[in-house]
């Protein structure tokens, strides 16, 4: 099982937020948020279909840290 956080590409509702001056996400700005691209989560899905781990292993991904939306 791969898990993940929440995908950078999300972040595309910013343009909606530059036009309308709200950011409509529904994480609060104090919550730290390890971004994971849908790229990389592609290439560890493709990763572990090639070298599949244990049944029943579940890999958490996410970014390599996890920051709050003033940060």
């Amino acid at each position: 099982v791969l898990t993940t956080t929440l995908y950078l590409e999300n972040l595309l509702l910013v343009a909606e937020a530059l036009r309308t001056g709200v950011l409509p996400y529904p994480i609060a700005a104090d919550v730290p948020i390890a971004w994971q691209s849908l790229d990389d989560h592609g290439a560890a899905a493709a990763a572990a279909l090639l070298d599949p781990p244990p049944a029943g292993t579940r890999i958490d991904l996410g970014g390599p840290e996890a920051v709050t939306g003033p940060e």
